[in-house]
């Protein structure tokens, strides 16, 4: 009895799998009112979790610049080598 069973429930998983694979709806999306389809997202999500959020929100908050901007003025330091010397131990 139990390997009739077995057999049962394994040939009407099968159908329900491949009726699921071949039906689709014109606009291509989920319907909840089909039986098909909450059929089918039932065989397939049922062993997914949730998505989990696990950052809250990001709040972006700006505040004016305090104190005086400078600015900085970037000059050559002088050097005495020269860029296609040799090296000075030879």
């Amino acid at each position: 009895m139990k390997l009739w069973l077995r057999k049962y429930f394994s040939i009407l998983y099968l159908l329900a799998t491949l009726l699921g694979v071949l039906h689709h709806h014109d606009d291509l999306k989920q319907h909840n009112d089909c039986k098909i389809c909450l059929v089918k997202s039932n065989l397939t999500h049922a062993d997914t979790p949730d998505d989990a959020v696990f950052l809250p929100p990001v709040n972006f908050i700006s505040e004016p610049t305090s104190g005086k901007l400078s600015v900085i003025v970037i000059t050559a330091k002088p050097t005495s080598l020269q860029a296609r010397a040799p090296p000075k131990f030879s």
